[in-house]
């Protein structure tokens, strides 16, 4: 009887380690993970503190740069009003298919 009881706690020192690395490395998940939860909507008052006056971009130029069945890679140019100046801006798009 004395020699089950060490093989039975022989096997839970055994099998600790082997748990706590399934906890640990997020193998196992949990329902209460912070992606399900829903996000409460902004307030009011701080949406109010933070708004700023949207300006119109002109697109002067749209490139395409390399194309293939994978992805297209897009050379945009426009303008953006900006402290009374229209600055050029040029960006480079990845767009995966």
């Amino acid at each position: 009887m004395l020699k089950t009881s060490y093989i039975a706690l022989a096997r839970v020192v055994r099998l600790c380690p082997l748990l706590l690395l399934l906890l640990a490395s997020g193998c196992i998940r949990f329902r209460n993970h912070a992606a399900h939860k829903t996000l409460d909507p902004l307030p009011a008052t701080f949406a109010n503190e933070v708004a700023y006056e949207k300006s119109q971009c002109s697109l002067i130029e749209e490139r395409v740069l390399q194309s293939n069945d994978r992805f297209k890679i897009l050379r945009e140019s426009f303008q953006v009003p900006f402290a009374e100046t229209n600055k050029a801006r040029e960006l480079e798009c990845y767009l995966p298919y």
